[in-house]
């Protein structure tokens, strides 16, 4: 039972990270790039595989102990964000990869179902939401169910971070919904 589910928690935070954010960034940031993605995911995963073998189970940092996995999930998120910035600063895009980014970010406002790939029959139909609103509608969905267990977990060791982890995501979750984006019909 819970040993499973923590095993499979330590090697999700090995790579949620390295995964998770240059796809995040990708979208997000305009002057992200292929080396700094793959140089994010190497780095990120790296280092969890790395602490993933040398830490303890439950080992103890300034004061307190710590899930094994909180540790490699705070570390390859801290990296990963680091590695991502640094690189995509240090090195430019190429004009393939602006063009390739353009026409991605160009395609993710169009609703899903009316973009001409798409084959719509019926382009007068009803009003689809953006992919990047469904990102932000999911998000917030996820912050509502870390919201909903706090109060089970009230005295985990770890009960400030996840409402720490669960008001960021409810804040990007609301941003990415309804912030700058126009309503797409």
């Amino acid at each position: 039972g819970e040993d499973l589910f923590r095993g499979m928690m330590k090697l999700f935070s090995v790579f949620t990270a390295p995964v998770a954010i240059p796809m995040m960034f990708g979208i997000l940031f305009r002057k992200i790039n292929n080396k700094g993605a793959v140089a994010c995911f190497s780095v990120g995963s790296a280092l969890g595989l790395f602490l993933f073998f040398i830490l303890k189970d439950q080992p103890e940092f300034w004061g307190r102990i710590w899930k094994k996995e909180t540790i490699i999930l705070y570390a390859t998120t801290a990296s990963s964000v680091i590695v991502i910035i640094i690189t995509s600063l240090l090195s430019r895009k190429t004009d393939d990869e602006n063009k390739r980014c353009e026409e991605l970010l160009a395609k993710m406002k169009v609703p899903i179902g009316q973009h001409p790939d798409d084959n719509v029959t019926d382009p007068e139909g009803p009003a689809m939401l953006s992919p990047f609103k469904i990102v932000g509608i999911s998000t917030l969905l996820i912050s509502v169910l870390m919201f909903t267990i706090l109060p089970l977990v009230r005295k985990d060791p770890n009960f400030k971070v996840n409402i720490w982890a669960s008001l960021c995501l409810l804040t990007l979750g609301l941003i990415m919904t309804f912030g700058g984006r126009k309503k797409l019909k």
